[in-house]
């Protein structure tokens, strides 16, 4: 019979694995978000609003994986929550600061996608990179 710790790691590496493997499906099945309108947020009334795309761009997979590591440097509480971005905009709100939104399919709208966070983007390394990329420019 093994120690109590290697059965606690073992089962732990087994969760870790399926929770790899459910963002990973999630991330697939994201649809585009509309390039108008309001994007709501997954758990309260509050939207975001995408007002074209000329301000605001999805991130490729790459690009996206990319900024969710950096997410997860900066708030170490969101991997240890299980937090997952299958999809991410850059956008610049008019007379605002740009932002980083995570978004995820809705269970309200089929076919849709929510919000689950904003975030600053200046506050990452990474976003010179992701607006000189996406917005030609910049």
């Amino acid at each position: 019979m093994s120690p109590p710790s290697n059965r606690r790691s073992a089962l732990a590496a087994a969760f870790g694995a399926a929770l790899l493997a459910a963002a990973s499906a999630a991330r697939a099945d994201v649809p585009e978000p509309a390039a108008r309108g309001p994007i709501a947020n997954c758990v309260s009334e509050d939207t975001v609003l995408r007002p074209g795309t000329s301000d605001s761009a999805t991130l490729s997979a790459g690009d996206r994986d990319r900024v969710s590591d950096e997410m997860m440097r900066r708030y170490p509480m969101l991997e240890r929550d299980g937090f997952a971005a299958p999809q991410i905009v850059l956008w610049h709100p008019a007379g605002g600061d740009w932002l980083y939104v995570t978004l995820i399919p809705s269970t309200e709208a089929p076919g849709g996608v929510c919000f689950t966070a904003t975030f600053a983007a200046e506050e990452f390394d990474v976003t010179g990179a992701m607006r000189a990329k996406y917005f030609v420019g910049e």
